[in-house]
């Protein structure tokens, strides 16, 4: 019933939800080299599936970054990797992003497969080809494009996860149900307590609801070109938030942020009323309580906001929104102006 079939310009790939993760893991063989966190091979006792050809992952933004993973690949050169073996990947969205970044650049591509672990992993980042890599405690500023050959969703590993991760899961998912119109944020706003509350058959549909959203737009513009990029409301601001505070906060947590400092923007512009604002903050606060950004300084969070990498000549790209469904890309000064507009938001929530 839960598939997906991703039609991608590098290279198809296929969906697949089960209940048995270790059963598929027995079935690969030789030739199968594994980049695994080393929290889930603790936890499901995967010593007992996967004895050899595996390297284990301190799951962390400093494991992201571009030194880090060569010691990866050399470790990976020493197991006695060819381009004709398979790299399996366990884990959420860094575990994916270090492995898709080195399957892509070893031998100049090699294949792999993934097994998210983490909500964020399993209802975003697990499609879309999209991958990066940090440099100099800079967030993705290295990346591309190379999805898995195949993608194996078991929801059981939710079940091991923190609140603080599940939260953290939720505000990424969030985004693409404002994104996609009234009637999907409906739906979101309507089953959001049955993520909180662990039900498990309301979790896979939102998940697999979460990726038919997402494949609308990878299917259409896989490479960032135009249609694609609006699923980076909410991210510019939510990026910078992480990177200030050292990645302290959760990644989607400060998406859930950095999306109401969107919608905040787009409301003192007179693009949206002060009802739709409302309305997007009441489900943005039942998922992070306080929205506010009291303790950052302005001065640093908006140098921090000029070394993305989509900031030309002090101009950023931001998604911008018009109501539910309705997101535009504008171009903004990040000058004393917009410094101001920050400024009466950081108030508003103090």
């Amino acid at each position: 019933m839960y598939k997906l079939h991703i039609k991608s310009k590098v290279k198809k790939y296929d969906l697949n939800f089960t209940d048995q993760f270790k059963k598929k893991l027995q079935k690969y063989s030789t030739g199968t080299y594994y980049i695994i966190d080393e929290k889930v091979y603790d936890i499901f006792i995967l010593k007992k599936i996967i004895k050899k050809n595996f390297i284990l992952i301190k799951a962390s933004e400093k494991a992201k970054e571009y030194n880090y993973i060569s010691k990866i690949i050399d470790k990976l050169i020493r197991l006695n990797i060819s381009k004709k073996d398979k790299i399996v990947s366990i884990g959420g969205g860094i575990t994916q992003d270090i492995t898709s970044f080195i399957a892509m650049i070893l031998f100049r591509g090699v294949d792999w497969h993934f097994f998210p672990t983490t909500l964020l992993a399993m209802g975003d980042s697990c499609i879309g080809s999209k991958l990066s890599v940090n440099f100099n405690n800079l967030k993705n500023q290295i990346g591309g494009y190379y999805p898995p050959s195949k993608i194996i969703i078991d929801i059981s590993f939710l079940e091991t996860l923190s609140e603080k991760e599940i939260y953290s899961g939720v505000g990424e998912l969030c985004h693409y149900y404002f994104v996609s119109g009234r009637k999907d944020f409906i739906f979101f706003k309507n089953n959001l307590s049955s993520i909180f509350n662990r039900n498990k058959e309301k979790t896979k549909k939102i998940i697999f609801k979460t990726l038919q959203i997402k494949k609308k737009f990878i299917e259409k513009d896989e490479f960032d070109t135009a249609f694609r990029l609006i699923l980076n409301y909410g991210h510019t601001f939510g990026h910078a938030i992480e990177s200030y505070f050292n990645y302290k906060i959760s990644h989607g947590i400060a998406v859930c942020i950095g999306m109401n400092i969107s919608n905040y923007i787009s409301y003192k512009k007179k693009y949206i009323t002060n009802i739709e604002f409302k309305e997007m903050e009441t489900v943005l606060l039942s998922i992070k309580k306080d929205l506010g950004i009291k303790k950052i300084r302005l001065v640093s969070y908006i140098n921090i906001l000029l070394k993305d990498k989509k900031v030309i000549g002090g101009m950023s790209r931001i998604i911008l929104t018009k109501g539910l469904g309705k997101m535009f890309i504008k171009d903004i000064y990040l000058d004393n102006n917009f410094k101001i507009l920050l400024k009466k938001y950081k108030d508003t929530y103090n």
